[in-house]
């Protein structure tokens, strides 16, 4: 690893993070973090914005209940 040392003062990284990176870039082919995992939305915004227009009275709990998700309220 040439010049690892030298690359790390500019940043102010340590030697140890710059040889991190270059095995996942050897094994992986890039220096960027994988994707986490998220939750898929669970309901569809087009249909809730099309409820929320046609049911403006509507409470969040009702509206909850007919989407088939929880309403948290603080």
């Amino acid at each position: 690893m040439r010049g690892a040392g030298e690359a790390s003062q500019p940043f102010k990284i340590s030697v140890s993070a710059i040889g991190m990176w270059n095995r996942k870039y050897r094994q992986e082919g890039r220096y960027f973090p994988k994707k986490r995992g998220g939750s898929e939305k669970k309901i569809d915004l087009e249909k809730l914005e099309e409820c929320v227009k046609e049911n403006q009275d509507m409470t969040l709990k009702k509206s909850a209940q007919e989407f088939g998700v929880q309403s948290v309220t603080g």
